[in-house]
C-alpha cells in the first residue's frame, strides 16, 4: 500500500515488487510453517484423556487450514486450554482422582527428573501455595510440554557436543599429519 502512496511513485512499486514483497511471501510461509509445527506438537503433546478439548481443537487446526492453524495459534489454543480447565472444575473428576501417591510422585520428579524443565514444572505444581487445579494443570499440560523442552535442549547439546568433537578430531588428525612429516623430514636427515 505504501507503494502505491509514495512520493517516489514508480521506484517504490519496482523495489516492493523486487525486494518487499519477495520477503513478505518469505515471512507469511515462515509463519505458516511455525503455525502448524505447533499445532503439531500441541496434538501430539496434549491427549484427549487429559485434555480433550486441546487435543480435538489441535487435531482441527492440524487437518485444516492456513487460517485455522493461524486462528489455533493466535487464540485456540488459550481458548480451547481455558474449556478444558472449565469442564475439570465443573466435573471435579481429576480433582478427586489425585492422591497422595500423585503429590509424592510429581515431589519425586521436582527432585530427580533428568529433565531442569520438568524439574521445574513439578516444583510448581507441588509449592507449599500450590493448590488441586495446579497439580491437574501439571498432568495435563505442564509435564509434556516440560519434557518437549528438555528433549530440545538434550539434542541442541547433543548436536553441539558432535561439533565441537569433530573439530577436536580435525584438529589431532591435522597435528598428527604434521608430526608424521616433521619425523619422516627428520628419519631423512638422520639417513643422511
Amino acid at each position: 500500500m505504501r507503494a502505491l502512496i509514495s512520493p517516489n511513485g514508480e521506484a517504490a512499486l519496482v523495489r516492493f515488487l523486487n525486494t518487499e514483497f519477495p520477503y513478505a511471501k518469505k515471512l507469511a510461509e515462515q509463519q505458516k510453517a511455525r503455525n502448524a509445527d505447533f499445532a503439531r506438537r500441541v496434538s501430539e503433546t496434549h491427549t484427549a484423556e487429559f485434555a480433550p478439548e486441546v487435543h480435538a481443537a489441535a487435531q482441527r487446526a492440524v487437518n485444516g487450514t492456513d487460517a485455522d492453524r493461524e486462528r489455533f495459534a493466535r487464540t485456540g489454543y488459550a481458548e480451547a486450554k481455558e474449556r478444558d480447565r472449565w469442564a475439570r472444575e465443573a466435573s471435579g473428576e481429576q480433582t478427586r482422582a489425585l492422591t497422595e501417591d500423585d503429590r509424592n510422585y510429581v515431589r519425586k520428579l521436582a527432585e530427580h527428573a533428568p529433565g531442569v524443565q520438568v524439574r521445574a514444572a513439578a516444583t510448581w505444581a507441588v509449592r507449599p501455595a500450590a493448590v488441586e487445579n495446579d497439580l491437574v494443570e501439571f498432568f495435563a499440560y505442564d509435564w509434556a510440554s516440560a519434557a518437549r523442552l528438555d528433549l530440545e535442549g538434550h539434542r541442541m547439546r547433543m548436536a553441539d557436543n558432535e561439533v565441537g568433537w569433530r573439530a577436536t578430531v580435525e584438529r589431532l588428525i591435522g597435528e598428527a599429519k604434521a608430526a608424521e612429516k616433521a619425523a619422516s623430514e627428520t628419519a631423512g636427515e638422520a639417513a643422511e
